[in-house]
């Protein structure tokens, strides 16, 4: 019994902590903002699942991981470097930041859609009508390069409330389910994989344009001083092999999986991976909270990074044991009826596996974040590329066995080692410093 109140007594404090740092006001547009996110996710997935044949939701999320693996690569890791030089800026300096931030994603979104295109353009007519998916997956692609950069400037600069609506889906989701609705109230028949994906693109690009409207920079990269530029794109090339394997390993493996297993295994993945984000909806605001650590580890204030990082993880563990909980007893049957998980075969596994994974990210994901946010990349990439590797030898061993749960069981697995490395040496690092 003592156990149980010390716990709850630490989850106090922890709470106490965190509204310290922000306001309520604040605290409550944050949570508004991120519950229209996730319902609107959660709308999008039961009309892609009620709308489409089982094929073709998995060929949906397929673009959505094609355009992110382009995104990554035209990217250069230059997202990866706005944080660490903002944060170790003098205002000044910061400033120029954002600006060849905004101008370097513009170009490379361009070159996105100008090269992909291009390639695409010289296929055998036969080939472009079975992956007719890559034009879409270059217009998506070269969006969210803005959207992920645009994404880091507001997070350096503790803007939380912009940085929600830029997160992952957040503000697409939002704008998304409002130019679907439309389009059902218009034609429900016009309803059909390209034009879903088609709406994808009109809402990123849309958030874009809002974000850019919010923030001061310049277009002249002449005015960027050298100094920073080099500094920049140095750190971001040097982000660049981990930024691809870490944030890209995931959406390589769905690829993966789709030509390996079928569009429908990854369909079921992808399914558990839209549920079970849904428990980490207080995880991904307490995250933004924690970028600070990066600007509180580089003034050398090892103590309060320490404290802010264990509070971090008891609140966002204690929130998505919370919501696991009551999806277990009060919501699995509810998200069936309205999901249609049954539709698709082998979901309702996903989603039970990935509860393991989703406690363990609710745990890791602050350690990860941490060692991106401070230039850890060497760790980063070792790590993600072991992940990748055993992924793809795993997967290729499993296609032997042709059992759709093969892929299933093995994301889950990888995924759990992954944030057990990462804890693990956040732990190491912190326990060895001291306040300087």
């Amino acid at each position: 019994m003592n156990l149980i109140n010390n716990y709850f007594e630490r989850i106090t404090k922890s709470i106490k902590s965190i509204m310290k740092i922000i306001d309520f006001k604040i605290l409550t547009q944050l949570s508004t903002l991120k519950a229209l996110g996730v319902i609107s996710s959660i709308v999008i997935v039961a009309v892609v699942v009620s709308e489409l044949e089982p094929k073709n939701v998995g060929v949906y999320f397929l673009t959505f991981a094609i355009a992110k693996v382009f995104s990554l690569i035209f990217s250069l890791g230059s997202f990866a470097a706005i944080i660490p030089i903002y944060a170790s800026s003098s205002e000044d300096n910061a400033n120029h930041t954002i600006s060849l931030a905004v101008i370097s994603s513009l170009i490379m979104a361009s070159l996105i859609i100008i090269v992909i295109n291009s390639a695409f353009y010289f296929i055998p007519e036969d080939i472009k009508l079975s992956y007719w998916y890559i034009p879409y997956a270059s217009f998506l692609g070269a969006a969210v390069t803005i959207q992920t950069n645009l994404f880091h400037i507001f997070s350096a600069q503790s803007r939380l409330i912009y940085a929600t609506l830029f997160q992952e889906g957040t503000g697409r989701n939002t704008l998304l389910i409002v130019l679907i609705g439309s389009i059902i109230i218009f034609d429900k028949n016009l309803l059909e994989v390209k034009s879903i994906i088609a709406l994808a693109i009109i809402s990123t690009f849309l958030l874009v344009i809002f974000g850019l409207l919010n923030i001061k920079f310049y277009l002249n990269i002449f005015k960027v001083p050298l100094s920073i530029a080099k500094k920049f794109f140095k750190l971001g090339l040097n982000f660049a092999p981990s930024t691809a394997i870490s944030n890209g390993s995931s959406h390589i493996i769905e690829i993966f999986i789709n030509y390996l297993f079928g569009p429908v295994a990854l369909a079921a993945i992808a399914l558990g991976n839209r549920v079970c984000g849904v428990f980490l909806f207080f995880t991904q605001m307490i995250n933004l909270l924690f970028v600070r650590a990066s600007k509180i580890y580089f003034d050398g204030r090892f103590n309060e990074l320490k404290i802010l990082y264990k509070r971090c993880i008891l609140g966002s563990l204690s929130s998505a044991l919370f919501l696991i909980i009551c999806y277990i007893f009060f919501g699995s049957s509810l998200a069936n009826d309205f999901l249609g998980i049954d539709q698709i075969k082998n979901a309702d596994f996903a989603i039970k596996a990935m509860l393991l994974s989703t406690i363990g990210q609710s745990i890791a994901i602050f350690s990860l974040a941490f060692l991106k946010n401070t230039g850890r990349y060497k760790f980063i990439l070792g790590l993600d590329a072991l992940n990748l590797t055993l992924a793809l030898i795993l997967l290729s061993i499993g296609f032997v066995y042709g059992n759709a749960l093969i892929p299933i069981i093995i994301i889950v697995c990888l995924r759990i080692i992954r944030q057990l490395l990462s804890f693990i040496y956040l732990e190491y690092l912190l326990t060895n410093q001291k306040d300087s």
